[in-house]
């Protein structure tokens, strides 16, 4: 029985004649409204049953578009970043072959299996392609040097306002804003080449440099990740002075901070110094990651790995080859 029949037997209220051969009228009276009665209760169980299977029937979804599901679908649970300087000797066309087409397999190898979603590549050519999937955007330091941002196009788009951070005299900075496709998520990253001399004037006016660019958006988003080889061990500058020093630091948020492990720099020096830092002012905190090809590579960040033992071009030093740092920064 359908629903609809069952609303119009209802709705009709029509009652049988109550009479029935051979029997008085009052009994006959007490005997019909007792079939009826037994009658009304199976059409209403019917009825019932009807119901319930128009509303068990699946329910097309709403059309939205691709953003909109994947806004209902998706919740930011955190990213994953990537601070590296291979160093420019690697890349000289003498190391070329020996070093920097192995620096460009680390590079992507890590994007790959971490699924990093920001990367700041220090001194990195212009030719390097990135995985299918990545988008990188470099720029120029002046004197050759170049910091290039990299990150994960199919989770992140750019947006404005752009910059064009810009020191010059050998240092890089990059500085873009970026929103995560499917939901309102905004952050601010920039990539940097420090100066050495962290007491320096030189030093302080780089990072007045980054102030002013990370400044620009503001408006848009206060979430700030800052991807640096800051050329200063940790006692000279801690992460958080660091970003005193560039205003990124939010009233009454306490920035997560890496344990380091393991020390970045450099080849040449035997590996003593903390540079290579990874920087949020938002989170709640912010994990190492040691990635395991990288491990055996370089005997568990100890040593430099052997593709990457060179000597400047001119041979009268070794080369300055960093550690990469993965950081998973949880939201």
């Amino acid at each position: 029985m359908s629903s609809s029949a069952c609303l119009l037997l209802v709705e009709n209220g029509e009652e049988p004649e109550l009479k029935e051969e051979g029997l008085p009228d009052s009994t006959a009276q007490d005997y019909i409204l007792t079939r009826y009665r037994w009658l009304l209760i199976g059409v209403l169980s019917l009825c019932t049953l009807a119901l319930g299977g128009f509303l068990m029937r699946p329910i097309r979804p709403i059309d939205l578009d691709q953003a909109e599901v994947i806004s209902l679908a998706t919740q930011v649970k955190g990213m994953t970043l990537l601070q590296f300087n291979p160093h420019w000797e690697c890349f000289s066309p003498v190391n070329l072959q020996s070093c920097g087409n192995q620096a460009f397999g680390v590079i992507s190898g890590l994007l790959q299996r971490h699924q990093v979603d920001f990367a700041n590549i220090v001194e990195l050519p212009t030719s390097y392609q990135p995985p299918k999937g990545w988008a990188m955007s470099c720029r120029p330091g002046g004197g050759g040097d170049t910091t290039c941002l990299i990150w994960k196009a199919d989770t992140w788009e750019v947006i404005g306002p752009g910059t064009e951070c810009w020191f010059g005299r050998g240092r890089a900075c990059a500085v873009m804003t970026f929103q995560h496709l499917g939901t309102d998520l905004k952050v601010t990253v920039a990539g940097a080449h420090f100066p050495h001399g962290a007491e320096t004037g030189w030093y302080s006016e780089f990072l007045g440099v980054l102030h002013f660019n990370l400044d620009k958006s503001r408006n848009v988003t206060d979430k700030v990740v800052v991807l640096a080889d800051s050329n200063a061990g940790i006692h000279q500058k801690s992460d958080i002075s660091l970003q005193a020093g560039m205003g990124t630091l939010r009233p009454h948020v306490k920035a997560p901070t890496v344990f380091y492990k393991y020390r970045t720099c450099c080849n040449n020096v035997g590996y003593r110094g903390f540079f290579d830092r990874i920087l949020a002012n938002f989170g709640s905190s912010l994990a190492l990651i040691e990635d395991g090809p990288y491990q055996g590579q370089s005997g568990g960040y100890t040593m430099t790995p052997a593709f990457a033992r060179i000597s400047l071009p001119s041979g009268a030093a070794a080369g300055e080859f960093h550690h990469p740092v993965l950081a998973r920064l949880n939201l």
